[in-house]
């Protein structure tokens, strides 16, 4: 696409400019299984690209991106939509409005005049809407053809037209490829499917694999558990025969389509599965047991599933599935037979879930039971926060014991969004609690001011701003990451406060952000009071380079001996400044001159762009030791991040007539000519290559300033013989491998792997860890020693992750054999691994007898 439009173009050079800004859809999908491997490639040739991928999870090879969890509306965002949309109409019940807050769901639910209460019912009503003048069988089609799209994991659109033609043609329905054009819903892009939404993909996919004759390719593949989900939440039912089919590999799918049909006693095939997985010895079963017992919401088997769970918390284990099948809307009517089992060990659990999921109807339970002593107040109290919209009565004298033993606990609250009154109650008390009742030396502040944003609305920051200025100090600084992290226009309200008058070094939080809302009078009466630096940030905003005159004048004849130059530190908040400022600059200097002033200098040149680099460097190169090292490495990251905006390098010439790049000469110069313990190691880490030339040729025999390079060193991208042998003989250097060679083991020869994971100077933890991101299936002998290590130890669901990634990579036949010849097969740990990688891969290994699915020796 991008060679399309600009054939004359470099495509590295596009990738590589830091204007450009790579946005990648569905990363999470991209790559999976066997073709993981693919991952790793586009990463390695995306390194120096800027990147923002969307994914529904993410996992230990996404480790190069910082990852963030889009937060959703809160429910009087939600409420004021519904307001503006559907002026009169009654106000919702809070699960719906708690199901709103995804903006997907809320679009459809005003869009499409919808009604419904689960995810899976919006669905269907958006599609029926848009569907309602197609013939009648178009979207059983459809869903026919999206589901076999889905189990091939093809998405190519002309696959999934020619299918739907022939499901049609079998109906009687003409031209269906213009009807789904009509519909509008499922697109073409560059010949894949593009549905408006995942989500709606899998509504259809569901309601395909509810009508197809056979659920076993289904049970093959985990993703189509969500897309069973929401078609089950839309009204489809499943066939008996299906959950009988489904129970022997998949009792958790079997308990979830049999609590669909709402009959009265359950399929005796699930019901006979459920006995006998809450009977084993094994917790790996009864953890399965458990979850199936959950899903069944049948009270028969909720003291099965409690025990179970109490089983798990005791022996450490962390299940991921089991916060999500804990359903406070099912367990409210069993809370009879959860009191008595409440207090013993996974308490939490439940009452995470009532905070998270749960509604007001739990408060009064949550009274009883910390009343009769089986839960404490504090725990009792934390939960109805996060499930009722204010604060119980019996809970309120038990706030700031919460506050201060538990502040955590306010997560939940924080994250719904919906508790006003607990956010008036800390704005109201700010100050005391901030100085009185939470420990002065932990982060309790932060989970305060996480709920007083999250639920407090602009009333709350009203009263805080008229009481900011008489504030204690401490209380106003921390109350100024609240207000940051609240935005505009609440931000410009309180800075009014904070820097109309001097002093209020507090404020430092404040002073991080430019308010567009502040004027010029304004921001000069901030510099007069002394707030130099929050005052010509403002006026810099405004008025870009045309405030640099005034700036100058203030500076300066020279810069000899001064530490703090006001008006030089400000510059570095300019976009562009002239070509004229760095000889302006420059002719001011003096000896002494001080740390900080000749930063300043440094930074105020390289806003001269693309000029003021240049002199820097040509300033550097003419008198390479004259600078302290701080300020040479200061000026080689100006120089990368000018070469990176520019495309182009700069290069110095030796006495011998060699030219080498500015970055390469100087932290070379550094490392054989200057070297500094902390800054030559930075320097030389930003030219792998030449610090492993370094480590290698200048510094074999200095094994501290090696391990310096090497513990510098982030970004080795290959393997390398030569250091690796110099690493593994020295034992200091060798517990450096994981990190050195972070992003590279999947490059590595097996004999090379093999003599790392045998190496008692590496810490073997870390190393799996790292390995935890490949997925070679070459380094298969590899895999089958550490299977066996980690399952020779006691259970470490997180060793067995680590492990379980990498074996993503391989075939269905080589991962059969890896798992099938393990030690301690169909035992309780090695159970627990084959979850893992059934996770990991996507698919469903072993039944629930713990059986590997696929018969011994079978092909394709």
């Amino acid at each position: 696409m991008i060679r399309e439009a600009a054939p004359t173009l470099s495509l590295d050079e596009i990738l590589r400019d830091p204007r450009v800004c790579l946005l990648i859809d569905g990363w999470s999908e991209f790559a999976s299984g066997e073709h993981v491997g693919e991952k790793q490639k586009a990463l390695r040739a995306l390194r120096n690209t800027r990147v923002i991928a969307n994914g529904k999870v993410s996992d230990v090879s996404d480790t190069p991106f910082k990852s963030w969890s889009i937060e959703l509306l809160s429910p009087q965002q939600v409420a004021d939509v519904l307001d503006a949309a559907r002026a009169g109409d009654p106000v919702l019940p809070g699960p719906v409005l708690d199901l709103l807050r995804l903006p997907l769901l809320l679009s459809i639910h005003v869009l499409s005049n919808a009604t419904a209460s689960a995810t899976g019912e919006l669905l269907r009503q958006l599609h029926d809407h848009l569907a309602r003048d197609l013939p009648e069988g178009f979207t059983a089609a459809l869903a026919g053809a999206v589901a076999a799209s889905s189990l091939s994991g093809d998405r190519s659109y002309g696959r999934l037209v020619l299918d739907l033609q022939a499901r049609a043609a079998l109906k009687g329905i003409a031209e269906p490829a213009r009807l789904l054009r009509r519909l509008g819903t499922i697109v073409e892009r560059n010949g894949q499917v593009l549905p408006i939404h995942d989500l709606y993909w899998s509504w259809l996919s569901g309601r395909g694999l509810l009508a197809s004759q056979s659920i076993g390719a289904a049970v093959d593949h985990l993703h189509t558990r969500e897309s069973y989900r929401v078609a089950l939440q839309s009204g489809a039912r499943p066939r008996e025969a299906d959950i009988v089919a489904a129970a022997n590999d998949d009792l958790v799918l079997a308990a979830t389509l049999d609590a669909s049909l709402r009959s009265p006693y359950p399929v005796p095939a699930l019901a006979a599965g459920i006995d006998r997985a809450l009977s084993d010895s094994r917790l790996a079963v009864r953890s399965r047991g458990g979850l199936a017992a959950l899903e069944s919401g049948r009270s028969a088997y909720l003291r099965g599933a409690l025990e179970a769970l109490s089983a798990l918390s005791s022996a450490k284990l962390y299940i991921a599935d089991w916060p999500q099948a804990l359903q406070p809307e099912v367990l409210f009517p069993q809370r009879a037979i959860i009191a008595y089992w409440i207090g013993l060990e996974a308490t939490d659990f439940i009452l995470n879930a009532v905070a998270e999921r749960g509604g007001p109807e739990w408060v009064p339970w949550l009274e009883q039971m910390a009343s009769a002593g089986k839960i404490t107040k504090i725990g009792a109290l934390a939960a109805a926060l996060g499930c009722t919209e204010g604060i119980p009565a019996w809970g309120q004298p038990h706030l700031d014991d919460l506050f201060r033993t538990k502040p955590w606990a306010l997560g939940a609250v924080a994250a719904r969004r919906s508790n006003l009154a607990l956010a008036r109650h800390i704005a109201t008390d700010y100050e005391r609690l901030v100085e009185a009742v939470i420990p002065q030396n932990s982060g309790a502040w932060i989970n305060l001011n996480r709920a007083l944003v999250g639920c407090g609305d602009d009333a709350v920051f009203e009263s805080l701003l008229s009481r900011f200025g008489i504030l204690t100090e401490r209380a106003q600084e921390l109350l100024g990451f609240a207000v940051v992290e609240r935005g505009q226009p609440w931000i410009a309200a309180f800075q009014r406060i904070a820097f109309s008058k001097p002093g209020g070094r507090q404020h430092h939080k404040l002073a991080e952000t430019v308010s567009p809302e502040i004027d010029d009078t304004t921001a000069r009466a901030w510099i007069n009071a002394g707030h130099y630096e929050v005052g010509w940030r403002v006026l810099i905003a405004h008025h870009g380079e045309a405030v640099l005159p005034e700036l100058i004048a203030d500076l300066p004849a020279s810069f000899a001996g001064l530490h703090h130059i006001p008006s030089l530190a400000v510059m570095r908040f300019l976009d562009q400044a002239p070509a004229s400022l760095p000889d302006e600059l420059l002719k001011r200097l003096g000896s002494p001159m001080q740390p900080k002033a000749m930063q300043d200098v440094l930074n105020a040149m390289a806003k001269a762009y693309p000029t003021g680099v240049p002199a820097i460097v040509q300033f550097v190169s003419q008198q390479p030791n004259a600078l302290p090292a701080y300020h040479i490495a200061q000026a080689l990251r100006l120089y990368e991040a000018w070469r990176e905006r520019l495309g182009r390098q700069l290069f110095v010439q030796l006495p011998t007539g060699e030219s080498l790049s500015f970055s390469r000469w100087i932290a070379r110069h550094s490392a054989l000519y200057r070297w500094e313990d902390h800054f030559t190691p930075e320097m030389l880490s930003l030219s792998p290559d030449l610090a492993v030339e370094v480590v290698l040729n200048h510094l074999k025999g200095d094994i501290e300033k090696s391990a310096a390079v090497l513990r510098a060193l982030k970004d080795v991208r290959s393997y390398n013989a030569d250091l690796l042998d110099h690493m593994l003989a020295v034992p200091k250097l060798a517990e450096l491998i994981p990190g050195v060679y972070a992003s590279a083991f999947d490059t590595f020869p097996v004999a090379a792997l093999h003599r790392c994971i045998a190496s008692p100077d590496i810490d073997q933890n870390i190393l799996l860890f790292r390995l935890g991101a490949t997925s070679n299936p070459l380094h298969l002998s590899v895999h089958a020693a550490l299977i066996e290590r980690v399952l020779t130890g006691p259970v470490d669901l997180h060793s067995y992750r680590y492990v379980a990634n990498m074996l993503r990579g391989h075939t269905a036949e080589d991962t059969d054999s890896l798992l099938r010849n393990a030690k301690g097969m169909g035992g309780n740990g090695w159970l627990w691994l084959v979850r893992e990688v059934e996770a990991a891969r996507g698919e469903r290994l072993i039944n629930e007898a713990g059986e590997l699915r696929r018969k011994a020796g079978a092909c394709g």
